[in-house]
């Protein structure tokens, strides 16, 4: 086991004055430098859907109502369940929606509004670390205030005319 050398503090006339962080670098005792970045507050919500056109019709509007910045469709999910007292058995896709905590009563409802199933499944994880770029890209892709990004495709295609 590492031992930590303890630090004596600086004298009083040496200290500095505390300065307040600001909101998205705040930490609680508990945490660590690495906590920093969840405080952007980045969640991954899960669905399954029982058709590639479903699982396609989703990830897009998702993506379109900057509601998410990007969806993994995962093919081939075996799902064993009981519904309706009956144990059943089914093959499915998966969707991991990468957006922030704030969007997702939007993004629970989006998939209610286009799933087929009586009772989608939608959960919800909290990202507790991660690449720092990539939780910023996920912060924008939702940002609705910016739409900086909305036309880059469109913008390339007519730069190549």
């Amino acid at each position: 086991m590492k031992r930590l050398r303890r630090v004596e503090p600086a004298p009083a006339e040496q200290a500095l004055e505390p300065q307040p962080l600001p909101l998205a670098v705040r930490l609680t005792p508990h945490q660590g430098w690495s906590s920093l970045l969840p405080a952007m507050g980045a969640i991954v919500v899960v669905t399954t859907v029982g058709t590639e056109d479903q699982a396609n019709t989703i990830a897009r509007e998702l993506v379109a109502r900057r509601l998410a910045a990007s969806v993994n469709i995962l093919p081939v999910v075996r799902s064993v369940y009981r519904w309706k007292g009956k144990v059943c058995e089914d093959g499915e896709l998966m969707l991991t929606i990468k957006t922030l905590d704030s969007e997702y009563d939007e993004v629970a409802e989006t998939i209610r509004e286009l799933h087929s199933y009586e009772l989608p499944e939608i959960l919800a994880f909290a990202v507790t670390r991660g690449e720092p770029g990539f939780l910023t890209w996920i912060a924008d892709g939702v940002d609705k205030t910016n739409p900086a990004n909305d036309d880059e495709d469109e913008d390339e295609s007519l730069e190549d005319d």
